[in-house]
């Protein structure tokens, strides 16, 4: 099926390269069931889908996180069709983040009678859109067609040629940009980017004094800074190479290309470019090559300061997906003949590589043999899944050996929601085409559960006695003694939870702490001090002896030699 799928949308490139003038890039296909292609406007995109199941074709305009622009677009709902030529199926997903306009028609694209005028209707419709969208989406020169239509012939040309849009030539306040490195700096690129709208460099940045800022975003709100009246500068209104190095040079920067990981290069962290969540690979070594997953053979990719990415593989049955939650256990003390555990894992390497994407929030890649997902081992490819966080780790016990286990949670945006995925391929369906995570199994915490135990202790740390007090008042945290979520299945409630300040909530999921059935704090070991609990406080210590239990990085058999490892 994924090979139809790929060499359909070969056909469809090759054919909107030759034919096609308002979608200005054709990116290579790969082997599912929709093909994007944007308009230069970070908030849409446009699918062009196939669906061999209903045996129906269709093209998308996809609407990210943003119901604003959705409502903008439905109350021109009557121009926009008629500019089109075509009614739309306008589709607001009130439950989802995600918003869509379709036009849909019957074609079984793998029927040869009829794939080559479904492939030239697929681009018809898909440039029609990028000619007539762009117009509603708040351009310069799309407000000129709405808010002039009295303009025709070479009036409307000569309106065009005005000076409506704006440059980077206009930058010229180095405060404006100093303005929008300091906001880059302070909330971090994911936040940045997402305030303003704005799609990640996958290449070209900004060197600023050793940070690698994505270099068009930075002048597009650069020049909203120094021109707020007209707000940030369209990236689609400038180029990414020599225009925006002149323009970053007169303010001291130079522009440098960070490429996508060569071939023999195996330490490269975040998305990989021209390779998106739900790209298939026909094995490992298809993997490798793209630069997803840069080992053949181990399943963890990392070292002791942090793991690129992971592989979920037949090998380690306690591998598990559970909507957008995965349990992963880590590498090494196992048998590669019977599958059994015959030593302790140890937390060096990969394992200690995943730790430390914990404790910085750096996300990494997942990789996951499909068969892993539909239990059936004839499913030899291998998928993408996109970008998961660390979401928690403990020690775990399986035959008797201590081992480690992991939680990884999608990340929103940039990854596929394995329980979905696992569904669709069960059922023989096409991969889901959104990339935003779902609800759907997901946990959710009860925040006043959270803000009762803070209450009780007047936000004073339980073990260390320390109340933080911070412009907006006295600040603590909640943190769950047995954790959410598989395997633990700690349950959200008062008598699971404990009041922290920032410090010991980061020692004690990382199990440097950890507390006694009595009560007796130990750090890494050493008695420290005694829990502090309120009468009205009705601690459940069962969850404390387990949390104690998943800290201890040491099982009975710890002298065992062996020189197994995750393979």
């Amino acid at each position: 099926m994924r090979d139809a799928q790929f060499a359909f949308f070969e056909r469809v490139r090759g054919h909107g390269l030759a034919n096609e003038t308002n979608i200005d890039t054709w990116r290579k296909p790969y082997p599912q069931n929709w093909y994007e292609v944007g308009i230069g406007d970070p908030r849409g995109q446009i699918l062009l889908q196939v669906n061999s199941q209903t045996k129906r074709v269709a093209t998308q305009f996809w609407i990210g996180d943003d119901k604003d622009l959705y409502a903008k677009l439905l109350a021109q709902r009557g121009a926009i069709e008629s500019d089109l030529g075509f009614d739309l199926e306008w589709d607001e997903r009130p439950d989802r983040k995600a918003s869509k306009l379709t036009i849909s028609r019957s074609g079984d694209f793998q029927d040869e009678t009829q794939s080559q005028g479904l492939v030239e209707w697929l681009v018809a419709t898909g440039d029609t859109f990028a000619r007539v969208l762009p117009k509603y989406l708040g351009t310069a020169e799309g407000l000129l067609e709405i808010l002039m239509p009295q303009v025709h012939g070479q009036e409307l040309a000569n309106a065009k040629s005005a000076p409506v849009r704006q440059d980077l030539t206009e930058i010229t306040e180095s405060s404006a940009v100093a303005k929008a490195v300091e906001e880059f700096r302070a909330l971090g690129r994911d936040a940045f980017l997402k305030r303003h709208g704005q799609h990640p460099s996958s290449r070209y940045f900004a060197d600023i004094d050793g940070l690698h800022v994505d270099s068009k975003p930075l002048l597009s709100v650069a020049y909203g800074y120094q021109y707020p009246d007209r707000g940030p500068l369209a990236v689609r209104d400038f180029s990414g190479g020599a225009e925006t190095r002149r323009a970053l040079r007169r303010f001291g920067y130079e522009l440098i290309e960070v490429p996508a990981p060569p071939a023999g290069s195996a330490i490269y962290y975040g998305e990989v470019p021209e390779c998106p969540a739900g790209t298939v690979f026909k094995d490992r070594r298809e993997a490798y090559d793209a630069g997803v997953h840069r080992t053949t053979q181990a399943d963890i990719a990392g070292q002791a300061d942090g793991t690129q990415s992971i592989c979920l593989s037949d090998g380690y049955s306690d591998d598990k997906v559970q909507g957008d939650l995965i349990t992963y256990m880590g590498f090494g003390g196992r048998d590669a003949n019977t599958g059994r555990h015959i030593a302790d894992q140890k937390l060096e390497k990969g394992n200690l590589g995943l730790v430390e994407n914990y404790k910085l929030g750096r996300p990494v890649r997942v990789l996951v043999r499909e068969s892993v997902l539909t239990g059936k081992r004839s499913d030899t490819a291998y998928l993408y899944l996109g970008l998961f966080t660390v979401a928690g780790w403990s020690w775990g016990e399986r035959d008797e050996y201590k081992v480690l286990i992991y939680q990884l949670r999608a990340v929103a945006g940039d990854s596929l929601v394995p329980g979905d995925v696992a569904d669709a391929l069960v059922r023989g369906e096409d991969l889901p085409t959104q990339r935003r995570s779902s609800s759907v199994n997901r946990i959710v915490r009860n925040f006043d559960v959270a803000a009762s135990v803070k209450r009780l202790y007047d936000n004073t740390c339980q073990i260390c006695g320390t109340r933080l007090l911070t412009a907006a008042g006295p600040y603590s945290e909640g943190a769950h003694i047995r954790p959410l979520g598989v395997p633990h299945s700690g349950p959200d409630t008062l008598e699971n939870i404990l009041c922290l300040c920032p410090n010991c909530h980061a020692l004690f999921d990382g199990h440097a702490l950890t507390v006694q059935p009595d009560g007796t704090v130990l750090r890494l070991g050493e008695s420290i001090g005694n829990l502090t609990v309120a009468a009205e406080h009705r601690l459940n210590f069962g969850h404390l002896a387990y949390q104690l239990e998943i800290s201890r990085a040491t099982s009975s058999h710890a002298n065992t030699p062996t020189t197994a490892r995750r393979t």
